[in-house]
């Protein structure tokens, strides 16, 4: 039997569920993905998923990861997913209605009604409370046959442990009180606390069989999806950046405690979080659908090549993108605008345009940095949008700084595996766990003529994004 350690870690977000088999130096041993069918109804604001279609997708998911290694014992199952999503279950642990997710919209005005009565509450408890409450007043027969109810992450867990919980970072015992009092149910409907650490419990025998899982195998619930991500892209210490451009692009760098920048608690001593998650993916995926065909380009390999047609005498102009941001309730709206779009532009520059608006967003976002004194040094990017070498080229462009393009783009999977190690005992903590398993695979250094046109670029985007992006 192999001596190095293996994890299983799952990331069920927003579009696909990802599980990879990692051994303790970060290597992967095998992966599969699940595309996440979720239901949208633009007319009522719903964004809802089916509680047995997800339990397919993931059991399906773990089973592939494990048939496509030879040595498929893992020591553990570490689990991260989107945040933050409503999950009711019945007496019997069955699901009431279908899972609320963090994109559905018809709660909002019961979320902030819920801020009103108790401004302490946590995003979870606010997120979770205006669903409870949009349920109770508007689904009454669904809210009394409510006994449980948990985040994405949580009800994973359960379906693979048969143990209900909920994670005291992101939900005290004084939200849970809270909601409790308000929602007038009992406090036992949230379970018990879990923290990062610390196993929830074995998954049950019947479901090890039927995923082939051996046995005992302990389950590991690690933070919401974004922070997970994070700790996978190895942010440990001032002057790393990270671009995690999924459906949801997360934007994130280390601070220090002092600075009045930091928007998160960071899991690494010492240090917060430059942070925020902003839906430049589903607007890059919404311009791939309607300029390709609604193809599913993973690799970005026809992309690419409509942007290398385009002749060099058209490089410093042409369609911008940028990106209309209007705070939602507890998220970001996104609308968007073209710039210097000439009807003679072919779809490489259309894209290209996309991917540029993009990537000034991420550099406006971060260059609240310098406030703080703080140069970036490189960017570390990952999730689908860092299979493009054009796209991570003009980030390093535009930047002005190396991007640095991980082996595992899959960062949210690797950081549940990094928790999963030093829950092991295999790395004392989870910097030193980070440092072991994060690795660098290419680097993109900016070119200097690129630089100096998108310096003028970015002048033009900064001005429309002020204009655009204005509070009247």
């Amino acid at each position: 039997m192999n001596s190095r350690k293996r994890i299983l870690s799952v990331d069920f977000g927003t579009s696909n569920c990802k599980a990879i088999l990692f051994d303790q130096d970060g290597r992967i041993l095998s992966s599969s993905m699940e595309g996440v069918k979720t239901h949208f109804s633009t007319t009522f604001g719903s964004v809802e998923l089916d509680d047995q279609e997800l339990r397919t997708s993931l059991f399906s998911c773990i089973r592939k990861a494990l048939s496509g290694h030879d040595d498929t014992e893992a020591e553990l199952v570490a689990i991260t997913a989107q945040a933050t999503s409503t999950v009711c279950l019945n007496q019997k642990g069955n699901a009431v209605r279908p899972v609320i997710s963090h994109l559905d919209k018809r709660a909002d005005n019961y979320g902030r009604r819920l801020r009103l009565q108790s401004r302490d509450l946590s995003y979870t408890g606010l997120k979770l409370g205006g669903s409870l409450e949009w349920i109770k007043e508007t689904q009454p027969d669904d809210f009394k046959a409510t006994k449980s109810i948990c985040d994405m992450r949580e009800y994973l867990g359960f379906l693979l442990t048969h143990r209900l919980t909920h994670d005291k970072s992101a939900l005290s015992e004084s939200d849970v009180s809270k909601l409790c009092d308000i929602l007038r149910i009992d406090e036992s409907a949230f379970g018990l606390q879990h923290d990062y650490l610390s196993p929830i419990g074995n998954v049950e025998p019947n479901i090890s069989q039927e995923l082939g899982l051996n046995s005992e195998v302990p389950v590991l619930l690690c933070p919401w999806d974004g922070l997970t991500c994070v700790i996978g892209s190895g942010l440990l210490k001032l002057g790393l950046a990270a671009d995690i451009a999924g459906s949801t692009e997360t934007v994130a760098a280390p601070v220090s405690n002092q600075s009045r920048l930091g928007t998160r608690n960071h899991l690494i001593p010492n240090f917060r979080l430059l942070y925020d998650s902003f839906p430049f993916g589903l607007a890059f995926e919404w311009f791939k659908s309607a300029y390709y065909g609604g193809s599913t380009i993973d690799q970005f390999d026809g992309i690419e090549k409509d942007i290398l047609s385009i002749p060099s005498t058209d490089s410093s102009r042409g369609p911008l993108f940028v990106p209309t941001l209007r705070e939602g309730w507890l998220n970001w709206i996104m609308g968007g605008s073209l710039i210097d779009l000439d009807f003679r532009a072919t779809r490489g520059q259309m894209m290209r345009g996309i991917m540029e608006g993009i990537t000034m967003s991420v550099r406006h976002f971060l260059d609240r940095l310098r406030e703080d004194q703080i140069e970036i040094q490189e960017l570390r990017v990952s999730g689908g949008g860092a299979n493009s070498s054009i796209w991570n080229q003009i980030r390093a462009d535009i930047l002005g700084c190396p991007v640095v393009l991980l082996q595992t783009i899959e960062t949210g999977c690797l950081g549940a595996a990094i928790f999963g190690v030093v829950s092991l005992g295999i790395y004392r903590s989870i910097d030193e766990g980070s440092n072991q398993m994060v690795h660098e695979v290419d680097r993109y250094q900016p070119l200097r003529s690129n630089v100096e046109r998108y310096e003028k670029m970015y002048a033009r985007f900064t001005t429309a994004y002020d204009h655009f992006n204005r509070k009247d």
